[in-house]
């Protein structure tokens, strides 16, 4: 069950490295971790901690499909981290 955050504590996650190209990765579909790795051109190992503070967050879910991990944004993540993720995606959005 994921915990809910606060707004600042939100935030406060999504300036970590690599949160926020995740979080847009995702946003546009579904993705393994290996895929969201590749993309970005970072290790797995990194892709996977910041996936989890997000899981932790209640951002994104998962599911196990053979021997990869997909995750996806939860449509029903919690308010302020739905704000959170909102303001980033407008954001990028709007640098375009």
């Amino acid at each position: 069950m994921p915990v809910i955050l606060s707004t600042i504590e939100t935030f406060r996650g999504l300036g970590r490295s690599n949160v926020i190209e995740i979080i847009i990765l995702l946003n546009k579909g579904p993705m393994a971790v290996f895929k969201i790795a590749q993309l970005l051109d970072i290790d797995t190992s990194l892709v996977s901690t910041r996936l989890n503070w997000l899981l932790y967050a209640g951002i994104v879910e998962f599911e196990e499909r053979g021997k990869f991990t997909i995750y996806k944004l939860r449509k029903d993540m919690p308010a302020p981290a739905r704000k959170s993720v909102n303001a980033v995606l407008r954001v990028t959005r709007d640098d375009k």
